[in-house]
């Protein structure tokens, strides 16, 4: 299971390959941790091919302080993707619809906390909504997304369109 966090920070001075290489610490083993930045082998390939299924291998000499927002978050999943997860948690992803394209296409069980409707809608297999703290409704997107349902929960009067590229989308309408 790897966790992609809502806001990451570090605090000592770190390229985007240490940032990324720090993913494969749970394969490390008791007593193999030593030089991250020296590993070869199976650690290097995963760390590579993270860096270039996320479009960061370009930057990874560069300072994770001298990213931008979607950059960092970028980095991010890299690092979650080198821990070999069969679990994506995703916490509040800022840079969404890249990032959503992204894990869509990878292939793994992604969990996200996510608030905007259109994207619940247009990104979820399945749903799991919460008001207050309590889940109200869990299910397929297409059963929990319904009008009636936003509009009791959230307050929000909209209404579901089809979209011929993933099957439907939430529409709000007014507050």
């Amino acid at each position: 299971m790897a966790l992609l966090e809502q806001s990451p920070s570090a605090h000592v001075e770190l390229t985007v390959r240490d940032v990324v290489q720090l993913g494969r610490i749970p394969h490390l083993g008791g007593w193999g941790i030593g030089n991250l930045s020296r590993r070869r082998g199976r650690d290097g390939d995963v760390v590579e091919n993270a860096m270039a299924s996320t479009g960061v291998a370009d930057l990874a000499d560069r300072a994770w302080s001298s990213l931008s927002g979607g950059e960092r978050q970028r980095v991010q999943l890299a690092r979650a993707l080198a821990q070999d997860p069969e679990i994506l948690l995703l916490d509040e992803p800022t840079n969404q619809i890249d990032l959503l394209e992204r894990v869509r296409g990878l292939g793994l069980t992604t969990v996200t906390v996510i608030h905007d409707l259109d994207l619940a809608a247009a990104y979820a297999d399945d749903l799991v909504v919460l008001d207050s703290g309590r889940m109200v409704a869990a299910g397929s997107a297409a059963e929990v997304l319904t009008p009636d349902l936003v509009r009791e929960h959230f307050g929000v009067d909209g209404e579901v369109w089809s979209d011929f590229r993933r099957g439907f989308t939430w529409r709000g309408l007014q507050p």
